[in-house]
């Protein structure tokens, strides 16, 4: 079993995610609660 995390950051990778409703889904799965998710392209 995965623990939630409480940050996710991802830089200039974003351009290349080919399903992005997909990741962001997944993201946020993974966040604890009040937890980010940060794009820097």
């Amino acid at each position: 079993m995965s623990r939630p995390v409480d940050f996710v950051f991802t830089a200039n990778a974003f351009d290349g995610v080919p399903d992005r409703p997909r990741l962001a889904r997944a993201v946020r799965e993974a966040l604890a609660p009040g937890g980010h998710f940060v794009i820097v392209n």
